[in-house]
């Protein structure tokens, strides 16, 4: 697995200097540590997360995203979602996976699957900064993972756009 920290500081318990400098500059924060290090022991018990390449986490109040590699989202997940059960179990929290991807579409729609999207509309506000306005089918509510307000700020947080969810 490959992961922003070295395998043998996320082993040791113990940062070398280069992680250090990365955690003391805000590139990776203790929750990434935590991640890593629950992700490297499920290794053993899930062999496929060898292949994946762990980005960074984000934390909301109910919810944890992963973000990964591009294309390691079975492997991340694992048999079943086997991999993504487990660190809900240790970490108390929902967790959500998520595809490193310039395409904000495409991290929306990872965000609030199994939902349906129906698009995304660029809002031009009158102080002059842009909202994209999520468009999801009006009887997809309750096939969110999360609540409309937890989505929205996670979004803000992975990307740094301000959404808005609707129901049409």
């Amino acid at each position: 697995m490959k992961t922003p920290i070295c395998t043998i500081d996320i082993k040791s318990g113990f940062l070398c200097s280069r992680c250090q400098d990365k955690l003391d500059k805000g590139l990776i924060t203790q929750l990434d540590i935590d991640i890593a290090k629950e992700l490297l022991s499920l290794e053993d018990r899930a062999p496929e997360l060898k292949e994946v390449e762990f980005k960074k986490a984000v934390s909301t109040d109910s919810m944890v995203i992963i973000i990964i590699g591009h294309g390691n989202m079975p492997e991340a997940l694992g048999s079943r979602g086997k991999v993504v059960r487990e660190l809900e179990k240790r970490f108390n929290k929902r967790f959500r996976v998520v595809e490193e991807n310039s395409n904000i579409r495409k991290t929306i729609e990872d965000m609030v699957t199994p939902a349906a999207l129906l698009g995304i509309n660029t809002l031009w506000l009158p102080d002059g900064s842009l909202e994209k306005k999520v468009r999801i089918r009006l009887d997809d509510p309750k096939k969110l993972p999360a609540d409309v307000r937890v989505l929205e700020e996670a979004v803000r947080s992975l990307t740094g756009e301000r959404i808005r969810i609707v129901f049409e």
